[in-house]
Formats: structure tokens, sequence, C-alpha cells
């Protein structure tokens, strides 16, 4: 009875201990979905993974580009995207040629919108549609002002969708396009722009045919305020079909899976800011109960909120540096900064946004920009 007893206790600990190794497995290799993340960085020459927590290398290779305008994985990481004087596809794997792409007959690349990685700019050049095909901004050189189009470039097929699909002025690609829209719309100064577009779009990149409109407009209350002139969308995340809007003016968006705007908060106004401020990023916590919004007030100073969206209250707000000329989110509450000296050097600072812990990751040379976040393929490390 004696051994039965110790038998059974030794398979109770046994199963105990393989549980607990499989739940510490999963935690390790699947609860953390922003630790495959990398920054990609652009040294002359040569295009560059850095693991967002030391800043060490982990991936570099060659990339025939003097310029670079724009650069953005894909949602895989087996391939990324660069766009300058031509479109050049970099594979992940060894022995693998890039892919330069010219553009299709009769029309260019467009030139950069932004000189650093992020921040300030208006939109992106680039965009996955999937893990196999690209948006591209394109342009065409009439009379002004310049003709602007999509086009779609398939990976399998090495070649151009047969379709190019012109965009009004004041339409650009999303930083980060969600399930279904890609494409934003915006009213210009002076009325001009077609008030049905201003908003989100959604195209087939098969057919370049325009499949979805998201009109985007605020309560009457809000436009008392002046607020629709700042009624650009800067970034749009969705979760659980879900999508939350941070507009220009600093007002977050809350549309529902049937495309109806549930709710609107001007972030600043919750944050306790006295001067309007406008929004430059945003982040959704990894289960979705809170969203990180960056804000810039006056003088451009950089304000960095926590927003819970189940009271649609801030509860934490603080202060970026404000020699900040870029930023981004590389896990929940953890973002990188690009921060100029006073002395001019550019350095890389990773940022602990919950505890205020930083750590300096890289410092930039003279013709060196950083960073575009994305993640990195198994392959690019041996299948480590």
């Amino acid at each position: 009875m004696s051994r039965w007893k110790d038998g059974q206790q030794w398979l109770i600990a046994a199963r105990l201990t393989i549980l607990f190794v499989f739940l510490w497995t999963a935690v390790a290799c699947g609860g953390r979905p922003g630790s495959d993340l990398v920054l990609y960085a652009i040294r002359p020459g040569r295009l560059v993974a850095l693991n967002p927590t030391d800043g060490q290398e982990r991936w570099e290779t060659s990339i025939p580009l003097t310029l670079v305008c724009d650069v953005v994985p894909a949602p895989s990481g087996q391939w990324v995207a660069a766009v300058g004087e031509v479109l050049v596809l970099v594979p992940l794997r060894e022995h693998t040629e890039p892919l330069v792409i010219e553009p299709p007959q009769g029309w260019f690349y467009t030139g950069c919108i932004s000189p650093t990685a992020w921040f300030w700019a208006g939109g992106r050049l680039l965009a996955w549609a999937d893990e196999r095909t690209l948006l591209v901004l394109l342009r065409k050189n009439v009379a002004y002002p310049d003709v602007w189009a999509l086009a779609s470039f398939e990976l399998d097929s090495q070649s151009w969708r047969p379709w190019v699909h012109e965009v009004p002025l004041g339409c650009d690609l999303l930083d980060q396009p969600v399930a279904g829209f890609q494409i934003r719309c915006v009213r210009l100064p002076g009325g001009r722009g077609p008030d049905e577009l201003v908003g989100l779009l959604g195209i087939d990149a098969l057919n370049g045919v325009v499949q979805r409109r998201l009109p985007l407009g605020l309560p009457p209350e809000l436009r008392q305020q002046g607020l629709e002139l700042g009624a650009l969308p800067v970034a749009v995340r969705q979760m659980r079909g879900v999508l939350y809007i941070l507009l220009e003016s600093g007002v977050l968006l809350i549309v529902d899976d049937k495309a109806r705007q549930t709710a609107s908060l001007v972030v600043w106004q919750e944050a306790g800011l006295k001067e309007p401020a406008r929004g430059i990023a945003l982040r959704l916590a990894r289960d979705g109960s809170a969203a990180w919004v960056v804000l810039a007030g006056e003088n451009d100073r950089l304000q960095i909120s926590l927003l819970e969206l189940r009271t649609q209250s801030v509860v934490r707000t603080g202060e970026l540096p404000a020699r900040a000329i870029g930023l981004d989110f590389v896990d929940d509450g953890v973002v990188v900064m690009v921060l100029e000296q006073a002395s001019g050097q550019r350095q890389v600072v990773r940022r602990e946004l919950r505890t205020g812990a930083e750590r300096i990751l890289a410092t930039l040379g003279e013709y060196e920009v950083c960073c575009w976040v994305g993640p990195l393929a198994r392959e690019a490390l041996g299948g480590q």
C-alpha cells in the first residue's frame, strides 16, 4: 500500500511538473506578441535589424539604395520592402537575392514624405495588403498638382497587378492598415476634396476596386470647438472588430464592427491639458482594455496618456522628451524614441512607460536612419 501511495504521489508530482513546464513554455513563447519585433535601421548601403531590448544587431544585409524613404516589413517578417529611387524587396532568407522593381510604365515612386522613420509624417508610401501583396503609392508628373495613385505588386508572380488606381488629392496610405481599410482621405484646406471621401477607404488589392468606405465625422458639440479642421486620421488600430481611430485634432473615435461610430473622446481634454494637442500615435494594450495615446501640445511638447477604454478616462499621463524626433511602440507600454541631443547627436532610446526606466540602444551616425518597427523571420537567425 505504501509503495502504491508513493507511486501515486510521484505520478501526481510528475504531472504537475509537466503542466508547469507546458505553461511556462506557452507564456515564454506565445505570451509576448511583441517579443519578435525588431528595429529596422538604414546605414549607408545596409539594412539592419536591432534588438529593441538591448540594441544588439540581430541581422543585416546590403541594400541597393542610396536614399530610403520608407521601410515596411511583411507581417510574417519574411520580406522587407524599401523604397527610394527604386522599390526593393529584401528577403530575410539566405541565398536569395533582393528584387529591384521598376514602377509601372508612366509612373514614378514618390519622394520622401518625412526625413525620419516616423513622426509628423502624413501616411506611408508602402503597405502590405497581405503576406504576398504590397501596396505602393505612386505619382505621375503632370501639371500641378501631381497625380497620385496606388498599385499592387504580387510576390508570387513577381509582377504588378494589371491596375493603377488614382486616388483623390488628400488621400494616402494608413501608417498601419487594418482589416478592410488601407487608405485615409481628408478634406484639404479651402474645402478641396469631395466630402464623401473624407474618412477611410478599403481597396481590393486584386483589382484596385474600392470595396469599403467609412466616412468620419464629429458630433455637433465637437465641431463647435473647431475640431473638424483636424479630421485627418493619423492612426487606426483594431481589436476584436472594433476600430479605434485617432485624429490629428486629438480626438479618438470608436467604431463598432457594423461601421457605426459609438463614441468620440477629446483625449487632450481628458488628460487635463488646457490647450488643444495634436494626435501623433496610438497603440492598444494587449488585452484591449486601454490605449496609449501620444499627443503633441504647445511648442510640440510630447505627452503620452494611458486611456482606459471601458470608462473612457485617462488614468495616467506624462511627458516625453522635447528633443524626440521619432517614436514608436515595441510592446505594451514600451516605446523607442530617437532623441536629438544639443550637440546634434541622435540616440535611439528605449523607455518603459510604466516605470520610466530608460536605456540607450544605439547612437546614429550622420547618414543613419532609425527606426521602423516590425517582425523578423526566424530564417534570418538561422532557425534559432
